[in-house]
């Protein structure tokens, strides 16, 4: 019988289970799948919109909406009838990692010997548009915005050049023979090869996948637009109707450009080196729409989710002053609403402290950038024109965090890995982000996007291997949070604290009965640290027994093999071993150190997750060792012993 924290650990998987379900819009549905004779086909990631077995027989399309840059499905092939037919490969109800454009083969065996092997494709499709770098979510919501143009002296005008907005159009299949279908509604999409003159493309047309890649798209805001968002591109591929839809509001020009906003209500973050973040978190000095020059900045906001922003503005005025100009804003998930604007300076306008008209989403967000379009009108609310984007990185957290939370990176984790959830059950926020993120074992800083690790190295060739002239971080002894996020590296100390931290940050520190804290385990005596696999051995070993346990004990030839596994030193004496690759660790650690007197993990009541290695969620520290420890080590010194169980003996 399972004892009680066996029968605790169960109830917690089985209450926060994703199999066979996806997280849309906060809520569990039926995961998409199709099926023929032989399999069935599905994939609970959130993004993938269907599968379809197109005309009954092998293959499978997948079809996505709405992902971005960097997508994973996880795809789940399992057997129809395995009396009858057996998949030979992959593994029935395995999880296998699918990337838009790739397709994975399955095949089929006749339990009966009597039928061939059968096989088939499953193949994942994405399409993707995208005007003016505003992708996913932004331009389902908020769109992109063009000012009001005259084409009338033709598309090549000199005069429509900063009129004109890039377009990409992308189509990731495995079939470079397919195509897609651009529809365009209103405005003008124009299109060249490079080096040529543009064209206008008609408001339906086709293209050959194959020749996307020497295609300039750029749009056109001849229409002016009745209402926002009422224009749009829409790509379709042909042949899975796998689509994508931009959209978009033409303005007329406008006279007033934002130039600083302050956000208030929220939760003050720090930069990863510890800086503060001064108001206004969006600066542009200059008001010509970028925050590259000296002295501008957009730095990152944080809100708890369902709250309320409030902002500041201030807009830079280019023509004679109005006697009243009324100001509003679109962003992602939220609105600020008109109101009539204060003077500034002589060439300026402003609104102080306006809240949003609702509250944010429920859930976990991540926003990269999260976009505010701002619109002036000077005719009492009419007519509305353009007045210039500001963009911040926005990060809205489940609960409030913890008062010594402030590190960016802390929510740049959190936010990424659980984004999209909410709800009451905070153990559904600890498993997404575990698995979206810890376990992965690529944890990337806020800061530079640049990869964390333990005891592992700086990869300043960027080639993915240690060779000369990367810096080793194997023998260097990190243990705080700040050390890790500042120098990219750190040791099993530093990770069970960010692990903790991150949580913290989302205002988790409780899970229901169980206190989140991390866990220095030292072995009982007289055993006085821990061996990390792998190591190999030669021989038997001499016979070990104490009390009941009989073991086998080995003398230690070489400790570590190096930050890249490479430095073995292969003992021919008998009864010997030596570190040898072993369980990698997160980020650019291949072989970790192999013994340590301690080792930080994070204990969830009897339940062990290990940071450092991305290892968990494990039932018991037994269940643990047994992924992660080769044996104890009766002293650390060169003379040490590794103890390795082998039972009873005979």
């Amino acid at each position: 019988m399972k004892n009680t924290h066996q029968l605790r650990f169960a109830m917690f998987l089985a209450q926060f289970s994703f199999t066979s379900f996806a997280l849309a819009a906060g809520k569990l549905t039926p995961a998409p799948e199709a099926a023929n004779e032989y399999v069935r086909v599905w994939s609970d990631t959130v993004g993938v919109h269907e599968v379809k077995n197109p005309d009954g027989g092998l293959d499978f399309w997948i079809t996505t909406t709405n992902v971005v840059d960097g997508f994973t499905a996880e795809v789940v092939v399992e057997e129809i009838d395995e009396d009858s037919w057996r998949l030979k490969e992959p593994q029935s109800g395995k999880r296998n990692p699918m990337h838009p454009g790739d397709k994975l083969k399955y095949v089929v065996e006749d339990v009966s010997g009597v039928e061939p092997d059968k096989t088939g494709w499953i193949k994942l499709y994405r399409v993707d548009v995208m005007i003016d770098d505003v992708g996913e979510a932004n331009e389902e919501t908020i769109g992109s915005f063009l000012d009001h143009a005259d084409p009338s002296n033709g598309y090549n005008d000199p005069a429509l050049k900063d009129y004109l907005k890039p377009v990409s159009i992308r189509c990731f299949t495995p079939d470079k023979s397919d195509t897609i279908t651009i529809r365009v509604q209103q405005s003008t999409l124009l299109v060249r090869r490079k080096g040529e003159s543009l064209r206008k493309v008609a408001t339906s047309f086709r293209f050959a996948v194959s020749e996307l890649s020497e295609l300039e798209f750029y749009l056109l805001g001849d229409v002016l637009s009745t209402s926002d968002r009422d224009q749009f591109i829409e790509v379709t591929h042909d042949k899975s109707h796998c689509k994508d839809v931009a959209r978009f509001t033409v303005y007329r020009k406008s006279r007033f450009v934002v130039k600083s906003v302050s956000f208030t209500g929220g939760y003050n973050l720090k930069s990863d080196d510890e800086t503060v973040f001064d108001e206004p978190q969006y600066l542009d000095q200059n008001a010509n729409g970028k925050t590259d020059d000296i002295g501008d900045r957009a730095s990152p906001i944080c809100y708890v989710r369902n709250s309320r922003p409030n902002v500041t503005a201030v807009f830079k005025r280019f023509d004679e002053p109005y006697s009243t100009v009324y100001i509003r804003g679109e962003g992602t998930g939220f609105s600020i609403p008109p109101v009539q604007a204060q003077r500034g300076k002589i060439d300026e306008i402003k609104i102080e402290t306006v809240s949003a008209t609702k509250p944010l989403k429920n859930v976990i967000d991540y926003q990269d950038p999260c976009f505010i379009q701002w619109f002036a009108s000077t005719d009492n609310r009419q007519t509305w024109m353009n007045a210039g984007c500001s963009t911040n990185r926005l990060y809205v957290v489940w609960g409030q965090p913890a008062a010594t939370c402030n590190i960016e990176t802390l929510f740049y984790i959190g936010c990424r890995g659980a984004n999209g959830i909410g709800g009451t059950a905070p153990g559904i926020v600890f498993l997404a982000i575990w698995n979206n993120q810890f376990a992965t074992k690529s944890i990337t800083r806020a800061c530079d996007g640049s990869i964390l690790s333990y005891y592992g190295f700086l990869d300043k060739n960027g080639n993915g291997i240690f060779d000369q002239g990367d810096e080793d971080f194997n023998g260097k002894f990190i243990k705080t949070l700040q050390d890790l996020v500042e120098k990219g590296s750190g040791n099993c100390q530093a990770w069970a604290e960010l692990f903790v931290q991150t949580l913290a940050a989302q205002g988790i520190t409780h899970l229901g009965d169980f206190r989140i804290t991390s866990h220095q385990q030292k072995p009982s005596r007289p055993y006085n640290g821990y061996a990390i696999k792998n190591w190999e051995k030669n021989g038997s070993g001499e016979l070990f027994v104490e009390g009941n346990t009989r073991q086998r004990r080995f003398k230690i030839h070489n400790r570590n093999a190096g930050v890249a596994g490479t430095e073995e030193d292969p003992s021919t004496q008998i009864d010997e071993c030596w570190d040898v690759l072993g369980i990698p660790g997160q980020g650019n650690s291949p072989n970790p150190p192999s013994m340590f007197d301690c080792h930080y993990y994070v204990r969830v009541g009897e339940r062990i997750v290990d940071p450092s290695y991305g290892i968990g969620i494990c039932q018991d520290f037994d269940s643990y060792a047994d992924r992660a420890i080769e044996g104890t080590t009766i002293d650390i010194n060169r003379e040490s012993f590794l103890c390795t169980k082998i039972g009873e003996e005979q």
